[in-house]
């Protein structure tokens, strides 16, 4: 799924019910890597993984100078 952050598509996907438990990559990497932890975790938790910016499935938006 895709939300609109200050005019910055960001991509994010959420599995579960619960409390909500976020998953965030590390620098060139995407939410993906947390594919195995999400379908555990989803069990007890809302999970919610994401792209960071300028990573994958989410925009970079435009710089501030």
């Amino acid at each position: 799924m895709l939300a609109d952050i200050n005019g910055i598509k960001m991509y994010y996907e959420e599995k579960g019910t619960g409390t909500p438990l976020v998953f965030v990559h590390g620098l060139g990497d995407s939410g993906d890597c947390w594919r195995f932890q999400r379908e555990i975790f989803a069990t007890g938790f809302r999970t919610i993984t994401m792209d960071q910016r300028g990573h994958r499935r989410s925009e970079d938006g435009e710089e501030l100078i």
